[in-house]
């Protein structure tokens, strides 16, 4: 499972099909699965920003 968090789903779609050596090398395949929840749990937020 990857997180990833500010970024748009067409730049997701791009680095999984085009970056990943996993799908490149047909080792995996991947699941986008967009959320947008309501309530978090206080230990899970928020996910750690990269560009910090």
């Amino acid at each position: 499972m990857i997180l990833v968090r500010d970024v748009d789903r067409p730049t997701i779609e791009q680095i999984a099909a085009q970056e990943n050596p996993f799908i490149l090398n047909s080792i995996a395949e991947f699941t986008i699965t967009t959320i947008a929840p309501g309530r978090v749990d206080p230990d899970l937020n928020p996910v750690p920003r990269t560009d910090r």
